[in-house]
């Protein structure tokens, strides 16, 4: 995390002059009460939200000063093929693939907008190639959201069987992230897991009309395809 502003500084310089689409995420904006919309204040007070509050901040102050064109996307946790490293990455479909208790991250019962990969590709593609998207943030279509509890009973519907799974709570959270530092910083964006967290996507299909989302169902069985022949 503390490499990425100087990462973002660099990719803003290499791009001076061309358009820049940012995929981004949703720690800045912090705890929330209802569904996020892009005018929402950054009120993250973590490193990591702040972070990515600045990160933004830089690249579009870039944009009005003329010195390159930026748009950027927002997306909630993410899975599909290659995404490992999400929360809905390896420790969901690679151990449900392997037959082991899956691990998920809060409560089970709090819907959660999740975003499958290639559709996330797909609307930053539109980002790109639509000069309305310049200057400005977008939050990401994506299908409906879901809890814990309806993401695994996707998973074990698509498996032919029930899969075990195993909530990691707040307390078990800072319990294990005394000795895993990768479970510590899920400390740093718990208002993601106690409570709902869903993105209005309405300004996005408003602006460039309606974008054609994968089910989640087509896409956890395309998720678990993968996960199959790429064991983690």
């Amino acid at each position: 995390m503390q490499e990425l502003p100087g990462l973002t500084a660099a990719i803003r310089q290499g791009a001076a002059g061309a358009k820049l689409v940012f995929a981004d995420n949703l720690y800045m904006y912090g705890p929330v009460d209802a569904p996020m919309t892009e005018d929402l204040p950054y009120a993250g007070r973590t490193p990591m939200s702040r972070v990515r509050a600045e990160m933004a901040e830089s690249l579009l102050a870039a944009h009005r000063a003329g010195d390159l064109r930026v748009a950027i996307g927002r997306a909630s946790d993410y899975y599909g093929a290659g995404g490992v490293n999400s929360t809905v990455g390896a420790t969901v479909f690679g151990q449900a693939t392997r037959g082991r208790t899956i691990r998920w991250t809060g409560s089970l019962d709090q819907p959660h907008s999740f975003n499958y990969l290639p559709d996330i590709a797909r609307a930053l593609v539109t980002l790109g190639t639509d000069e309305r998207a310049d200057g400005q943030v977008w939050h990401l279509p994506a299908d409906r959201p879901v809890t814990g509890r309806e993401f695994i009973d996707l998973i074990s519907a698509e498996l032919g069987h029930p899969v075990k799974a195993a909530a990691l709570g707040r307390l078990m959270q800072r319990v294990l992230g005394l000795f895993n530092p990768t479970i510590r910083t899920l400390g740093q964006t718990w208002y993601q897991r106690d409570r709902p967290f869903v993105a209005d996507t309405s300004t996005f299909t408003h602006t460039f009309g309606p974008l054609s989302i994968t089910p989640h169902r087509e896409a956890i069985a395309a998720a678990l395809d993968w996960y199959r022949t790429h064991p983690s």
